[in-house]
């Protein structure tokens, strides 16, 4: 809630609750024209809300589409910085901030950031749990942790299964790409997490989300001989923003195939 939705939902109840009492304790008996005015006072209330829902929606939009983290840290601060914000809500935007630290490569910005998390982790929702989860796991799977990262993966898929249906979807096409993340990590199953990465990509076909998919479609063709066709998913992923840190390394494994293998 925006702090000045926040400031007009409190003086709209205040004068809701005095136009109630007035109706209660008056003769006037035009009981209708007060309720209107009551309704009137709190409809306004559903429609900031709403606008308020639809501008950070631009904002992670914004992401999805131009992979600009700075600019999203930025816009979602600002974004932040005028809302009222409840313990719970603060604790899911700090692991949203500390999953665009790792997509930017800062990794030990995310760390400090899910470490400061670690005590309050019991008291999380599941939303806020998943995303926690998932930013440790992508910091472990930088630094080749690979216990660290079956034992979250096994933590993930018991919260899948105690989840709202309305939450699973999205929770398993998260899961997926981190099991992805770690097969290809760990050289297990390189054939299916092949299908696995081209299904999540059909699901979610935004640039960001196709870009960082191919990145590791890239590294699984790279690692199963197929140099011809990596070198053309790193080119095409090296052109993304460069902000972020899977494209650096597309970049770099882009050159690796252009010094060391002639692929024309």
């Amino acid at each position: 809630m925006s702090k000045k939705r926040f400031i007009y939902w409190l003086v709209s109840i205040v004068v809701s609750l005095f136009l109630i009492g007035y109706i209660w304790l008056s003769d006037d008996l035009n009981i209708l024209f007060y309720s209107l005015l009551v309704g009137l006072l709190i409809m306004p209330n559903f429609t900031f809300k709403k606008i308020e829902k639809q501008k950070l929606m631009q904002i992670i939009i914004y992401y999805s589409q131009t992979g600009n983290a700075d600019e999203y840290l930025k816009q979602l601060k600002a974004h932040d910085e005028n809302m009222v914000r409840t313990r719970k809500i603060k604790w899911y935007q700090a692991t949203t901030y500390a999953q665009v630290y790792l997509d930017k490569g800062s990794f030990e910005e995310a760390k400090k950031i899910l470490i400061e998390l670690v005590e309050f982790e019991p008291k999380f929702n599941k939303l806020t749990k998943f995303l926690y989860y998932r930013a440790w796991i992508n910091y472990f799977l930088n630094y080749d942790k690979v216990a660290e990262t079956q034992t979250l993966l096994v933590q993930l898929n018991k919260l899948i299964e105690t989840s709202p249906v309305s939450l699973q979807q999205q929770f398993i096409l998260a899961y997926q790409i981190l099991l992805a993340k770690y097969n290809i990590r760990c050289n297990n199953l390189l054939n299916e997490t092949k299908a696995t990465i081209k299904q999540v990509i059909n699901i979610n076909p935004t640039p960001l989300m196709v870009s960082s998919s191919n990145y590791y479609l890239g590294i699984l063709e790279y690692k199963l001989g197929n140099f011809h066709e990596a070198k053309k998913i790193f080119a095409e992923v090296a052109g993304f923003n460069e902000q972020l840190h899977f494209v650096r390394k597309a970049k770099e494994y882009l050159q690796k195939l252009n010094e060391h293998y002639r692929i024309d």
